[in-house]
């Protein structure tokens, strides 16, 4: 533990973790993509899982952290998977798992050979799957890989597609149970993609994955002119942690060169939910919820898409438009009233009452012998009846139930397969009851009905059928176009009734549409999904460890069964709670109303129903308007963001040949300038900071230094220490310091930062700064000499989180009695300054905790530079662009007793 008066030295040997932050700062700023396709999140780059020259722990050696095999050769340019030789396949895959929540891959490659243009193959692959070094035939890799994969196919094999040019860029996501169809170049499982010209070029193409909070998005730069061309962007797309990270190539019949430049990985910081950062992410199968790129005019259900700002025109239609459906809500109300009336009127004249239709069973069409199981079916509701009116346990009931309709099963298993009859344009849907956690296979097979030959023949090719799954929240889990045979499968996460729907699609044009098709339908639930004879093929099972495996996973599905049936009868339990309990308030009413039962039922029915009506038309036009209210709440907010934003200028990469400008020419004059800026995890803002002011610097001919103090601690950030950490260590070749914010940045060169002899200066005053206008504001930016600082003993350390600590110093200010000068003859207003934080990416903490709301307005006499501990982890000279920056890594120590809120708890 040290404290100002011990830590007399500026310097310290670095630790491994500040070396990391120094070379992410470097390498994400000298980054050539990041301009287009960075959204805001900061990213950090990450050497383990990253392959870049000189390709240092690449081989066999256990310390080595990328693994090769087939026909790979490493060179001290390039990393070349296949020759331009036929038949041959090579890869290369990191030896770390990658479990990284939000992370962004830059592929640099290059695709060359002797080939003619359209002759030439097969393409290259990169990779983050679950297993790796399994060699295959999906370009140089295994087949059924869990994982993601995005492919750069060189060779047309579909000779029939020609809607799209190659070579062609494309994604899969697949759990195990997807194949790559070679054939149909993966259309079939292919999420979205893009066709690019990158073979025989001058230079190399640059393909950026990136996958952040559900969404994968894929990036091409085919000029090498940093111009990025959209492949693939689709939401809802699940991976886990833990997986390997490769790259893979293959030639068959033709050849060409294959060879990786380099391979660079990201970390993105990306706040998640509580929910999602106690969920373990291992255990995650992949999946994709949206299995059509938004990119196709398809609309993205899972929201992940920025919304534009509604201009004035556009609230006045938001208005007009909420005016219009309280008012259609209130007619139909009204109609729908009438109605129950007229209603209620025939029921009392003819007595009638309400009846409760009977549960039944769907009946299917089965084969040429239906009628045995409507003779089945009677037979239980027969047997459902007699228990229904018997006083048996429910258990015996529903054991005997399940008992008698598995004898029907097997009597029915002699009647041929299932199989229905829909139009070409129908659509047919089935509910399948499927517990949790349950993977399901369905097989189908369509046939056409021949007018000609009165019989049904084989389906046309260009018939195809439309699959679509809902889980019993109306959610949509599958969502696919097959052909007119095929084979679909997806899993269950929550239990209950499942939707399953088919939907055809005419081989002829709609004018012609009305054929009839039989559909042979088989869905596999649970176990009875898994091939068992593949199963023991793939993992070399003996006899006795395949009917071992077969039990344990029997035994799994039958709790699971277990578990559903308990859910069910826990809600059989709550609606029956529900209904009794409505009852019960029923007989209450009509006992109160001191008449008879049935004459109040009868009498007063419609004045119950009218009440009920008008509520709950009052609660739908509420809820209505509130939500139009919020909407254009929200709206007007993003407004004002934007307008804020507008001026946002891109961050575009700085050459690395630009030279360091001139920073401290005595000629300038005998005063040098500490720009303090209180710093953590802000490195987008950073990467544009440095390189401006020290510009904007320069041509003012300000001597200076730019002191970066970054908190590396686990405590609440604290502005207020940090920059008294910056002004201890300042050093003695400056004599007045700029309490400097990140994300502030000057736009008028008349603005002063010269040395403040008469007093403290605030160049960002009220008048000028763009967000902060009252009078005894002195954040932003503010100038003093040292010894002004010193005697106002620095900025109290109290203040952890967000804000206040500037009032607290302006106290402090009138306290050792120094007049605050502000600039003046400044003509452009709040445009003086470019605020270029962005709250909606990056939001302050600016919680109060426990005590701190009372604390936060009062004065701290004796805090300061003189109880101020911390410890200087490491410090660095940094080049952002050609600007020279001091980066102190600090960590901060607290009093707990003294401030509690310090801690983020």
């Amino acid at each position: 533990m040290a404290t100002h008066s011990q830590l007399s030295s500026r310097f310290s040997f670095p630790h491994r973790g500040v070396c990391k932050i120094v070379l992410i700062l470097c390498l994400l700023y000298f980054s050539s993509v990041l301009s287009d396709i960075t959204d805001g999140n900061a990213e950090h780059l990450k050497r383990e899982h990253s392959l870049i020259k000189p390709y240092q722990g690449v081989g066999t050696s256990a310390s080595s952290q990328w693994d090769f095999m087939g026909s790979t050769l490493v060179t001290s340019q390039y990393v070349r998977l296949t020759p331009d030789e036929r038949s041959r396949h090579g890869s290369i895959w990191n030896t770390v798992p990658c479990y990284l929540k939000d992370w962004e891959m830059h592929v640099q490659f290059k695709v060359h050979g002797s080939g003619k243009k359209n002759l030439h193959g097969d393409g290259i692959a990169i990779w983050y799957t679950k297993d790796r070094l399994h060699p295959g035939p999906v370009f140089g890799n295994q087949d059924h890989f869990v994982g993601l994969a995005v492919f750069v196919d060189t060779f047309r094999n579909d000779l029939h597609g020609m809607d799209r040019s190659f070579p062609y860029i494309s994604a899969m996501v697949s759990n195990g149970s997807l194949s790559y169809d070679h054939g149909n170049d993966g259309r079939t499982t292919e999420l979205g993609g893009c066709s690019a010209e990158i073979r025989n070029k001058d230079h190399d193409t640059h393909l950026a994955i990136r996958y952040s909070k559900g969404r994968l998005t894929i990036m091409v730069d085919v000029d090498d002119k940093n111009e990025w061309k959209e492949c693939v962007d689709i939401g809802g797309v699940r991976l886990p942690t833990g997986y390997y990270f490769g790259a893979s190539a293959a030639t068959g019949d033709l050849s060409d060169n294959h060879d990786i430049i380099s391979m660079k990985m990201y970390q993105l910081m990306v706040e998640h939910t509580p929910e999602e950062d106690s969920q373990d992410w291992t255990k995650i199968e992949p999946s994709v919820s949206l299995l059509k790129s938004p990119k196709d005019n398809i609309d993205d259900p899972t929201g992940n898409f920025r919304s534009t700002p509604l201009t004035g025109w556009k609230v006045f239609l938001l208005l007009l438009c909420a005016l219009l459906g309280i008012v259609v809500c209130g007619v139909v109300g009204a109609v729908v009233f009438q109605k129950q009336q007229e209603r209620n009127r025939s029921d009392g004249e003819t007595g009638n009452c309400c009846y409760w239709s009977e549960e039944g069973w769907p009946l299917p069409v089965i084969g040429p012998h239906p009628g045995s199981v409507y003779v089945a079916l009677v037979v239980m509701r027969r047997l459902r009846a007699l228990f229904l009116s018997s006083d048996y346990m429910m258990v015996l009931k529903m054991q005997f139930m399940q008992s008698a309709f598995l004898l029907l099963s097997a009597c029915l298993s002699l009647v041929s397969a299932l199989y229905f009859h829909i139009g070409e344009t129908e659509k047919k849907c089935f509910i399948e009851e499927i517990p949790d956690e349950t993977m399901i296979i369905g097989n189908y097979r369509t046939q056409l009905y021949d007018k000609q030959s009165e019989s049904y023949m084989p389906a046309t090719p260009g018939l195809g059928m439309f699959v679509e799954v809902k889980d019993p929240d109306e959610k949509v889990i599958l969502s696919r176009q097959y052909g007119s045979e095929g084979r679909f499968t997806f899993t269950s996460h929550t239990p209950g009734e499942h939707q399953i729907c088919l939907h055809s699609n005419s081989s002829k044009f709609s004018l012609f549409a009305g054929g009839m098709l039989r559909v042979h339908l088989d869905i596999q639930v649970g176990e009875h999904a898994n091939n068992y004879a593949e199963i023991a093929a793939k993992d070399k099972l003996t006899e006795l460890q395949l009917r071992v495996r077969q039990l344990v996973e029997q035994v799994d599905q039958i709790q699971k069964e277990q578990n559903y049936q308990r859910y069910r009868e826990e809600r059989f339990r709550q609606t029956s709670e529900s209904t009794n309990q409505r009852v019960l308030w029923c007989t209450k009413m009509m006992y109160s109303s001191r008449r008879k039962p049935v004459l109040y039922f009868k009498e007063d029915r419609r004045f119950l129903w009218k009440k009920c009506t008008v509520l709950k038309l009052f609660v739908l036009c509420m809820v209505l308007a509130l939500g139009s209210l919020l909407w254009l709440q929200l709206s007007c907010s993003a407004d004002l963001n934007q307008d804020m934003l507008a001026n946002r200028p891109p961050y575009q990469p700085c050459p690395l040949e630009r030279q360091t400008s001139h920073v401290d020419d005595p000629s300038w004059g005998p005063h040098k300038m500490a720009v303090i800026v209180p710093f953590r995890e802000r490195f987008e803002e950073l990467l544009v900071f440095v390189p401006y002011m020290h510009a904007f610097l320069n041509k003012k001919k300000i001597r200076h230094k730019i002191i970066v103090v970054n908190q590396v601690d686990h405590f609440r950030f604290n502005r207020a220490s940090l920059i008294n950490v910056g002004y201890m260590e300042s050093g003695n070749d400056t004599d007045y310091i700029a309490m400097h914010d990140v994300d502030l940045l000057p736009q008028n060169e008349a603005l002063d930062y010269g040395f403040p002899e008469e007093g403290p200066f605030h160049v960002a005053s009220p008048e000028l700064h763009p967000l902060y206008h009252y009078k005894t504001y002195v954040g932003g930016i503010l100038l003093l000499t040292k010894k002004h600082y010193k005697m106002c003993n620095g900025m109290s350390n109290r203040f952890w989180g967000w804000g206040r600590e500037d009032d607290e110093f302006f106290r402090r200010l009138r306290t050792a009695e120094l007049q605050l000068f502000r600039p003046k003859g400044i003509t452009t207003g709040y445009k003086t300054f470019r605020h270029i934080h962005d709250p909606a990416w990056r939001k302050r903490d600016q919680k109060r905790i426990a005590a701190q709301k009372q604390e936060q307005f009062k004065i701290d006499p004796e805090g300061g530079l003189t109880n101020l501990r911390y410890k200087v982890e490491s410090q660095q000279e940094l080049m952002i662009s050609g600007a020279p920056c001091t980066i102190i890594t600090t960590m901060l120590e607290c009093d707990i007793s003294q401030t509690p809120w310090c801690q983020f708890s």
